[in-house]
């Protein structure tokens, strides 16, 4: 298969919507259960999903053939003020993801294998507003233009559980993702030192492939206490793609209004998904009770410190000329600090075929107040959870919803060269529902 039609096939999988997703933007959870119950996942496991997003040593618990699939729907809002724009409604605002996983125990042997298609992360801020006045001389406007920003990582992944003992688990899986970036908007060039503080009309595409691994452990202290232990690699991710754009709007407030504004480069990103680390508890504190949690630690310091943009073989003689060159590079500040994500669940089981999830999760926004616009998103922090499972013979259908609770930032003094967001106010909140359906064969 070719790497275009591999990589079409993916984003029609994935019909990704806005920031659905927690700490930054990496999932609260995986699976229905997962998703319900907080995010919580490392210690306990269901369904193939959970194993294979959260660690594959669970998979030692599926003991019969499983085949899961899940649907979610996010619908997020957003509202951006600033001294031209006030309660600017967020754009398109909601989508649908598709995921799946299938189980299997060898026969006479410790293992059991699992494949799925999952996302990973994805995020689409579109608005529409008016560019504030900028650019190197400060009075650049591209006037009231769409903003638009997405991330999309998708993975194919495969994993193993190896049931060591009746008591330990390990497990590993490898994930090749797919990976999508687009931008769309007036761009401020940060580094490129013949174009510092320019503002052009970007409009960029890139996609890309890349991969990583989780290595997981499970223990069974007790009937009713478990532990488990997992660590996801960095997954570092290069894409390539076209950018083409309008840099009018600043040849004319510099008085260089013949010459031509249009310009396409070959581009190259380079980004990352940051290695992590989880650990939690799984306690049937009750016959009818169960309680999870767990906390996560992730490296965005390592992952997201800064965006870098590679322009190669321009068409616009005129830039390349005062450029010295046909190639651009920028370096854009990203500085995301580590943060600790705390995630906590309760399972009631009101009879034998039904049970009810309910949970929460907290973690610090990694993203400094500074560096904040709405196409990188006031980062949500707060998330309640709540759904609801029942079993019928070899099926089990499971709901879960996520509410990932308003979050407002207020930028006094951009990081950002030019300041078009300095004085500005950016508040969002998201709904996730996911429907799911696991069947044993």
């Amino acid at each position: 298969m070719s790497r275009t039609l591999f990589s079409t096939s993916l984003v029609v999988w994935s019909l990704a919507t806005l920031a659905a997703f927690g700490n930054g933007v990496l999932r609260d959870g995986y699976s229905t259960d997962s998703i319900a119950m907080g995010g919580t996942g490392v210690a306990f496991a269901r369904d193939p999903l959970t194993s294979l997003g959260v660690n594959p040593a669970t998979l030692s618990l599926l003991d019969a053939p499983m085949f899961s699939f899940s649907l979610t729907g996010a619908h997020g809002e957003g509202d951006f003020d600033n001294a031209l724009n006030r309660h600017t409604n967020l754009g398109r605002d909601s989508g649908v993801f598709p995921e799946f996983a299938v189980s299997m125990p060898v026969r006479d042997s410790p293992f059991t294998v699992a494949f799925g298609m999952k996302v990973d992360s994805a995020r689409l801020a579109d608005w529409r507003y008016l560019d504030t006045p900028g650019g190197v001389d400060g009075a650049t406007s591209y006037g009231r233009r769409t903003h638009r920003s997405e991330f999309l990582a998708v993975s194919a992944t495969v994993g193993v559980g190896w049931e060591v003992t009746e008591k330990l688990s390990l497990g590993a899986s490898v994930g090749l993702i797919y990976h999508r970036i687009g931008l769309d908007l007036p761009f401020i060039f940060q580094s490129e030192p013949t174009l510092v503080g320019w503002k052009t009309l970007l409009d960029l595409e890139t996609d890309g492939f890349g991969w990583n691994a989780i290595l997981g452990m499970h223990y069974q202290f007790t009937d009713n206490v478990a532990f488990g232990l997992s660590y996801t690699t960095k997954a570092d991710l290069h894409s390539s793609g076209k950018a083409r754009g309008h840099v009018g709007a600043q040849l004319d407030s510099l008085g260089l209004a013949g010459v031509e504004p249009r310009f396409r480069y070959d581009a190259d990103l380079d980004t990352a998904l940051p290695q992590v680390i989880s650990a939690g508890v799984s306690w049937q504190f009750h016959e009818r009770f169960r309680l999870a949690a767990q906390v996560d630690w992730i490296n965005w310091s390592d992952a997201y410190d800064t965006l870098e943009v590679g322009l190669d073989d321009g068409s616009n003689a005129a830039v390349n000329g005062l450029t010295g060159g046909n190639s651009l590079h920028d370096t854009v500040p990203v500085e995301w600090h580590d943060r600790l994500v705390y995630r906590a669940g309760l399972e009631a089981s009101l009879n034998e075929s039904t049970q009810v999830l309910l949970g929460y999760s907290y973690g610090r926004s990694p993203l400094p107040t500074t560096l904040t616009t709405p196409l990188n998103g006031a980062l949500f922090e707060h998330t309640l959870t709540a759904g609801v499972r029942t079993t019928q013979g070899p099926w089990s259908l499971g709901v879960a919803y996520q509410y990932h609770l308003p979050n407002a930032e207020s930028v006094e003094q951009s990081g950002y060269r030019s300041g078009e967001y300095a004085n500005s106010r950016l508040e969002m909140s998201a709904h996730m529902l996911t429907l799911q359906a696991n069947v044993t064969f």
